[in-house]
């Protein structure tokens, strides 16, 4: 990506809308026992990754910042 600060910025949000599209429109298709395990992962990886980071508080804020953005994502309805 080249271009000045503002127009990386205005790429890279539109990148994360586009993924987010497709998550969306993905998960509204799995079967809602798929849904489920795809939830209880998520969760275990975080939970694996938080405990990792006990000494670097820069990094766990960034992980818990990543799990509310993925609660959020799954708790949308569908």
């Amino acid at each position: 990506m080249t271009g000045s600060i503002d127009e990386i910025i205005e790429k890279l949000q539109t990148r994360i809308l586009a993924y987010e599209i497709l998550f969306q429109s993905l998960l509204e298709e799995v079967p809602a026992v798929l849904k489920e395990r795809v939830v209880d992962n998520a969760r275990h990886h975080f939970a694996g990754l938080e405990a990792g980071v006990n000494s670097d508080p820069e990094k766990a804020q960034k992980i818990t910042a990543a799990r509310a953005v993925v609660e959020q994502l799954l708790a949308r309805k569908h």
